[in-house]
């Protein structure tokens, strides 16, 4: 089984911080710029405005990284990063475009709606969000199962087929193959959330040390 390099002490936020550190920016943007995107072509951009809306918010990042003290009574990380987007697609939509999901009166149509249109777009982030990561944590986990056992579980969960029939195609018990689903699941969960709880855990201790 190859080391799992996902499972270190040292944290992403932290290692943003360093702009050469390729590994961390690579997994920044794994996660983060397809959310970005999506998040914008759900607001009404063109797929071009979209792709350059997220450059820009990805360079906003590289640029505050170096500097960057996380405060936590100012809310998550992700939930500055989902305020540069907002921002940047106001700025957008000032230059000239007309907000699709705006009326004429000024007023946006989904504003009219109980929560307004800022908690319906949270909403949206977050779903998003969590299904980014959680494609990205499957594809971290497969990295650590044999054929079989990733088969046992995609055929199960991801493709919903019977136990039994998946079993015997696979020549195990079913025994066996609930077990090796259990892990590939206890697996996916464990790197996800371990993404996020490192997030908040090191940047708040950085903020202690640098406070």
């Amino acid at each position: 089984m190859p080391e799992d390099r996902y499972l270190t002490r040292e944290t992403l936020l932290l290692r943003l911080r360093d702009t050469g550190n390729q590994p961390a920016w690579e997994e920044f943007v794994s996660i983060y710029a397809p959310v970005l995107f999506s998040h914008c072509r759900k607001r009404g951009l063109s797929f071009e405005d979209a792709s350059d809306l997220t450059q820009e918010v990805v360079r906003s990042v590289a640029k505050a990284m170096p500097g960057f003290v996380y405060d936590r009574a100012r809310g998550s990380f992700r939930g500055w990063l989902y305020t540069l987007l907002r921002r940047g697609i106001s700025r957008h939509f000032e230059k000239g475009g007309r907000d699709p999901l705006r009326q004429n009166d000024g007023e946006s149509a989904i504003e009219t709606i109980a929560g307004g249109r800022h908690d319906h777009d949270r909403e949206v982030w977050e779903m998003d969000y969590r299904r980014r990561l959680l494609a990205w944590a499957m594809r971290r986990a497969k990295e650590r199962f044999n054929d079989r056992i990733w088969r046992a579980f995609e055929e199960t969960t991801l493709r919903e087929r019977p136990i039994d029939e998946v079993a015997a195609e696979l020549g195990m018990t079913k025994n066996a193959l609930t077990v090796a689903k259990c892990r590939v699941t206890t697996a996916i969960r464990e790197i996800a959330e371990r993404h996020e709880r490192d997030w908040e855990r090191e940047a708040m201790r950085e903020n202690r040390e640098n406070s």
